[in-house]
Order: structure tokens, then sequence, then C-alpha cells
């Protein structure tokens, strides 16, 4: 056994990027997050891993990227230094977006007046 799945810093120095997982409207205790993501970003300082990723802004929708942006900081403080979307549905510019499950929609057609143009 490679150790106790309760133990995050042990079980996050076995992989090359460690990662934890934030939501855009929490399903979870917001504590559930801040440990995940701590974990990570505790694992590799520790371990001398330069990149913290995390699956990032699921259970979103239809947010301004002003939005996102705020809750990235966040957790840009907390170690984070890679985003890694937890959807985003590719569509033709002239197509609306699709159902893209529990993520947040950034696609050309989502955003809104500042979308690129024919």
């Amino acid at each position: 056994m490679l150790g106790d799945s309760r133990d995050t810093l042990l079980n996050k120095s076995r992989i090359d990027v460690p990662m934890g997982e934030f939501w855009v409207h929490a399903l979870h205790p917001e504590s559930m997050y801040l440990v995940d993501v701590r974990g990570a970003a505790s694992a590799a300082h520790v371990y001398g891993k330069p990149i913290v990723a995390t699956e990032s802004f699921t259970g979103g929708g239809y947010e301004a990227p002003y939005t996102l942006k705020k809750i990235a900081d966040f957790w840009f403080t907390q170690g984070v230094n890679r985003l890694v979307f937890h959807t985003s549905a590719e569509q033709p510019l002239e197509t609306k977006p699709g159902n893209t499950m529990v993520g947040t929609h950034i696609t050309a057609t989502s955003l809104g007046p500042n979308r690129p143009r024919k």
C-alpha cells in the first residue's frame, strides 16, 4: 500500500503535478477545497515540484471573466500556479454553447459583446 488515503502530503508526493480542485459555486464545504488545494501546494513545496494545478471553476455557468478572475486570484494566494478548466466546450462561432455539465462555459459564443466576430 502506498500510504493512507487520508495522508494528502504523502499521496500528492507521488505524482508529477500535485492537483486540487475548487468550484465556482461550492457543492461541498469550503474547507474541503482549502484542504485539497493547500495539500497540493504543500506537497509541491516539500517535494520540489514547480507546478501546483487545480481543476478549476467546476460548478459554474456563464460567469463573467471578471468574476472568474477574482476567484482565481484567491486560489493563487493559496499556492496554485496552474488552472485546468473543468470544462470548456469547443464550439464553432456560429453555434450556441453546448452542454458542458457542471463546468464553466468559456467559449467563443459565451463571451458576450467581447466575443470574436467573423
